[in-house]
């Protein structure tokens, strides 16, 4: 009868040292005389509780950080709007940069994106366009536009026929873009001369 006993709590023990313990409870074999068991499955119970309480306090301080975050969302207005980049940043800036910043606005796309190495479509039809609008309206040649776009220069050959081939669908955005760099541009030629 004694030795059953053992097994039984030897079994319980077991379980309670399975994998679902946190680490610090160590797992295994167990053994002793059943007084000792009993103490050790006490002991694994208060070990196991407060760790049971350290993830219930985790738990309820990210949810008042859920809470203040939601009710600082509702409550605020609205954020203030970015302000409008100064013309001092425009003096500053190279051709690239600012072909390069005027094409992120207008396809709503990071500078990130245009210049990784992702094939996404509305990334590379941007990226094309950039290709393209430095082709037009620089005097940079295909090295220095692929040295500038971290490219090869076939890559960037094959974006300017590509946008070249189908002109006709992309002359709207063209047009605009066009109109905006040149204004952007102008702006950086007066603020260069004195």
């Amino acid at each position: 009868m004694q030795r059953r006993t053992n097994a039984v709590v030897r079994a319980v023990l077991r379980m309670l040292c399975s994998a679902d313990w946190p680490k610090s409870v160590p797992a295994g074999r167990v053994r002793g005389s059943p007084c000792q068991l009993f103490r050790q499955i006490r002991v694994r119970r208060l070990k196991m509780g407060e760790y049971l309480d350290s993830l219930h306090e985790a738990h309820k301080v990210r949810q008042s950080r859920l809470k203040k975050a939601a009710f600082k969302a509702v409550t605020n207005p609205e954020p203030e709007p970015e302000p409008e980049p100064e013309q001092e940043s425009v003096r500053y800036s190279t051709t690239f940069e600012i072909i390069l910043r005027e094409i992120c606005t207008y396809y709503d796309v990071r500078k990130l994106d245009i210049l990784s190495q992702r094939r996404i479509n509305n990334i590379t039809h941007p990226r094309h366009m950039l290709a393209y609008m430095l082709y037009r309206m620089t005097s940079f040649t295909n090295g220095q536009i692929a040295k500038n776009m971290q490219k090869d220069i076939s890559t960037i050959a094959y974006a300017i026929n590509k946008i070249i081939n189908h002109i006709q669908s992309h002359q709207s955005d063209i047009d605009e873009l066009e109109k905006r760099i040149e204004k952007l541009l102008a702006q950086r030629k007066m603020l260069v001369v004195p």
